[in-house]
């Protein structure tokens, strides 16, 4: 039987300890494309953006669950180790803390700082598992960076890289989402690339942009095909006799229609979805 994690170590795992490190990289990038230099003075700054992670984290696993009862069991609160109560309450100091250090680099820091919580609250509560999830996520990332370009000059080149960060997670959640599909849960076996492939297409206007699923979806079989095309080439020059055998037989019998190509009514219905306005 497994040793009982103790509460400091589940506290770590509530709010993600090792991606921690990854939100005040986005301060860093702000200040820089805004004029500003790094230096040890600028630490309460990337404190702050790391609380910020960190609440979200803490919030969200709060906010999910009774969800991660059936589907995450190992997680903190499911598994009892951490009540519900105690993540919202560190979620509450965590983001409080958030501001607070935020506050000390100056007012333009600070109101980012408080829109950076807002968002974050706002994806955790209401906004995750709608249309309007991945463009809060994408904002939350695209704020933080924002956290450091408000220290510095607000020019078009500062405003760029936070919409590229934007455009980045906005995509990367779609992909997120695929790649938990067709991975093996604890709780379930994996989804085959197929049934993903629908999944995603089904949720085009509804849970992601429809036109941001038409570009996924393309790419991924595009790729595949070329996969396939390199494949089949390879076994026409295996020898006939290894050729002939049944497995390879029919792998070269078959068509370029691989578990990515969308069914004729599924890329109609893609193809019409709009974003879903709320």
């Amino acid at each position: 039987m497994p040793a009982r994690k103790g509460f400091l170590t589940s506290l770590l795992e509530l709010v993600r300890l090792p991606n921690v490190f990854t939100a005040p990289s986005d301060v860093a990038m702000g200040m820089a494309v805004s004029g500003v230099a790094l230096t040890s003075s600028h630490t309460a700054l990337l404190l702050a953006s790391a609380c910020a992670y960190a609440g979200g984290m803490a919030l969200n696993d709060a906010c999910d669950a009774p969800l991660d009862r059936h589907e995450r069991p190992e997680r903190p609160i499911p598994s009892g180790r951490i009540s519900r109560t105690a993540a919202f309450a560190v979620a509450a100091v965590l983001l409080a803390l958030s501001i607070g250090l935020a506050a000390t680099a100056g007012p333009r820091p600070f109101v980012a700082s408080l829109l950076l919580v807002g968002a974050i609250v706002l994806y955790d509560a209401v906004a995750k598992g709608t249309a309007a999830g991945p463009p809060v996520m994408a904002s939350c990332r695209a704020l933080n960076v924002g956290v450091g370009i408000a220290l510095g000059v607000l020019a078009w080149s500062a405003v760029g890289a936070a919409a590229i960060v934007f455009a980045y997670v906005l995509v990367l959640t779609l992909v997120s989402r695929f790649e938990v599909m067709t991975a093996p849960r604890p709780y379930r076996r994996a989804v085959d690339p197929q049934s993903a492939r629908a999944e995603l297409a089904r949720h085009a206007g509804t849970q992601f942009d429809p036109h941001i699923v038409r570009q996924f979806l393309a790419v991924v079989s595009n790729y595949y095909r070329s996969f396939l095309s390199k494949a089949k080439r390879a076994a026409l020059d295996l020898p006939p006799t290894v050729a002939a055998l049944p497995p390879l037989a029919a792998f070269r019998r078959r068509g370029d229609q691989g578990p990515f190509t969308l069914p004729a009514d599924m890329t109609r219905q893609l193809c019409s979805a709009r974003p879903a306005r709320g």
